[in-house]
């Protein structure tokens, strides 16, 4: 079912007008490539006053929650380690975590157990996370990362339309062919792949220390979707167009 909802995701976010839909729609959509995280939110995470504060959520909450705070100190947070690279954060169990106190409470009122965490983009001093909650104890390979982050790649690309339109591009401008190309993709190594090496600017080392992977990997993979997309992500115009939002060079 995970291609036939990732799929649906597409043609979703491709039938939204403006990025607030389309926020809403991927993160229903994340739950639905992988309903084993029944909650979903997005982050923000702004360095230059040391906060994160959630900005949309999916999913059901506790009543509780309402009463919960929406903005909380960045260093309370694990979300805090995406200032310093786009890996993902998976946490199997944050009950059992004692790194992070107020999530450690947030999961005992909303009883998730698994966390997982995922860079949807950075704008500036800024960071953008998708946070995914799970009833259950989840091993690495039950959590699904590569899915996960095949969804968040889709939404993070639907979005950078939104914004190289209104920001740069003339009215009635086309999408670079690059980016509908990627949009299509379904292997999630690949997207997350051409997506980490726009991010960090065509590094080489920084994009496989942020993929976890070796540099040889990296150009492997470069080269494979060169071959297969004919996408070549050394060119900057092209990288820059995978990721207009990231335009001002901050990563």
């Amino acid at each position: 079912m995970q291609p036939e909802a990732v799929d649906r995701l597409a043609r979703e976010l491709a039938a939204c007008t403006g990025s607030e839909a389309r926020i809403r729609v991927g993160l229903a959509g994340v739950t639905r490539i992988c309903p084993q995280w029944r909650n979903t939110g997005l982050l923000e995470v702004d360095g230059s006053t040391g906060t994160v504060t959630l900005l949309a959520r999916h999913g059901p909450v506790s009543p509780l929650f309402e009463s919960l705070r929406t903005k909380w100190p960045l260093g309370l947070s694990p979300a805090r380690e995406f200032l310093k690279g786009g890996a993902p954060r998976f946490i199997p169990d944050m009950r059992e975590s004692t790194a992070f106190p107020l999530y450690r409470l947030d999961a005992d009122i909303q009883d998730y157990r698994s966390v997982a965490m995922l860079l949807l983009r950075t704008q500036g001093n800024k960071g953008f996370v998708v946070s995914c909650h799970s009833s259950r104890v989840l091993s690495r390979e039950e959590a699904a990362l590569p899915w996960l982050q095949l969804a968040i790649s889709i939404l993070a690309l639907a979005l950078g339309d939104i914004d190289a339109t209104r920001h740069s591009e003339p009215p009635g401008a086309e999408v670079h062919p690059a980016v509908l190309k990627l949009a299509g993709e379904k292997r999630a190594d690949m997207l997350e792949t051409a997506r980490a090496f726009a991010l960090h600017d065509g590094r080489f080392q920084r994009t496989a220390d942020a993929l976890g992977i070796h540099v040889s990997t990296l150009r492997y993979r470069l080269n494979r979707l060169r071959e297969r997309l004919d996408i070549d992500l050394l060119d900057r115009d092209i990288r820059h167009a995978l990721l207009r939002s990231a335009e001002d060079g901050s990563f």
